[in-house]
């Protein structure tokens, strides 16, 4: 479990891994949509429990990839936000010492 979360830690402080898996993540339920409603369709038709999950799996990757999605827009706007601030710092602080 410790594991787990050390990994899930990393995903998210990485912005390259994140977005990574975001992409992972689309891939995913775009191959998922195809095959569920082409070459599975009739099996899924047949069979309602396999139905429920197999399209429950497809929207919790689709909801997983947006909140990964969201949470790497406001990680990058934070670092953004966080480097302005240290330049004007660095711009003040440089212009008091001339």
């Amino acid at each position: 479990m410790r594991f787990l979360l050390q990994v899930c830690i990393g995903l998210f402080r990485d912005q390259n891994q994140r977005r990574h898996v975001v992409s992972i993540l689309v891939v995913a339920a775009l191959v998922m949509l195809f095959l569920g409603s082409t070459f599975l369709a009739p099996w899924l038709a047949a069979h309602l429990v396999g139905f429920f999950i197999f399209w429950f799996i497809c929207i919790w990757l689709t909801l997983l990839m947006f909140l990964l999605a969201a949470y790497d827009l406001i990680a990058v706007r934070k670092a953004a936000l966080e480097e302005k601030r240290q330049l004007r710092k660095q711009i003040f602080s440089a212009g008091e010492d001339e």
